[in-house]
């Protein structure tokens, strides 16, 4: 409702409520403007002689106090401390805390990139925001459609696309057991640890740099340079997570040494990798967090920069 005009914009009329549904953008032209104001509900009582104070029903307060700030800043007047990103699969119920990053009321945007994502899956991602005392506000939802190609392996600052020539082999699930024959009898007797459960694979691929793939044209010091990136990267003996494109994912260590293969074909300019791994925790926050794949308080600021 905007007070004073009807649903045309000619006409006196406090009566009149003009519902919107799926508002992402208000755009205001040849006018002056005091206060913008969206909120959940529309049983609010208009006074004019002050501005309004964040209220836990709002979706946008815009005070226009010097600033062009809006959006859900305030915790029903409490500051904010944090920004809370978190993130669940559409299907499940809880919530998988990913980021918090210091609040800057100078900073219009946040940049937060999340690695740890299957393949062919809908996640929503929560923005909320966290004052004092870990006092939260309402959370913004979004929606996100997950896809990617080749196989990839990360951690917190790096990750490898591998891409060209790839070849995974079956992932093997281990159940461990054992079987025990007894004297006298006609079958055997099956024990098993029902907590041990995890899978094991291996894959091969040829390196490319992103040099040699956009000049069609072996670059070979480029070549150099991805090699022994990637060895480095293999050989810390530090947790990474391993995704492909068809939507397995996992923690892993390596489980064998990390083979380079020159390609004689090619003048030893290009190699192909083989790596043998095996899963090690699940793709939670706490897990991720406790093999050091994921830091909830490392959290950049930068102008400009769409979450």
């Amino acid at each position: 409702m905007i007070i004073g005009l009807d649903a045309f914009g000619d006409t006196v009329a406090f009566d009149t409520f003009n519902i919107v549904d799926n508002f992402y953008r208000l755009e205001l032209m040849n006018m002056k403007a005091d206060e913008i104001s969206i909120k959940e509900q529309i049983d609010t009582v208009i006074d004019n002689e002050s501005k309004e104070e964040w209220h836990y029903t709002q979706v946008l307060l815009a005070l226009f106090q010097n600033n062009l700030e809006a959006g859900n800043l305030q915790l029903d007047g409490m500051p904010v401390e944090y920004i809370k990103i978190k993130k669940r699969k559409k299907e499940d119920l809880l919530w998988n805390e990913m980021k918090y990053i210091p609040y800057d009321k100078n900073v219009y945007d946040y940049y937060f990139i999340d690695k740890y994502v299957e393949a062919l899956q809908t996640y929503e991602y929560a923005v909320q925001p966290v004052g004092a005392g870990n006092v939260v506000g309402n959370n913004i939802y979004s929606e996100i459609e997950a896809d990617f190609e080749g196989a990839w392996l990360v951690d917190k600052d790096r990750d490898f696309q591998l891409f060209f020539n790839l070849e995974i082999s079956p992932y093997e699930t281990v159940v461990p057991t054992s079987v025990i024959e007894t004297l006298g009898g006609q079958y055997p007797i099956v024990f098993s640890n029902e907590n041990i459960k995890y899978r094991k694979g291996e894959l091969k691929c040829m390196l490319v740099s992103n040099s040699t793939e956009s000049k069609g044209a072996i670059d070979r010091k480029q070549e150099k340079i991805l090699r022994n990136n990637i060895m480095s990267f293999l050989t810390d003996k530090k947790p990474k997570l391993y995704k492909d494109s068809s939507g397995e994912m996992m923690v892993i260590m390596l489980s064998g040494n990390p083979i380079l293969t020159p390609i004689n074909e090619l003048s030893q300019q290009m190699y192909d990798l083989e790596v043998e791994f095996v899963e090690i925790a699940g793709t939670d926050s706490k897990s991720l967090i406790e093999n050091g794949l994921l830091d909830l308080e490392e959290g950049e600021l930068h102008d400009r920069t769409r979450i």
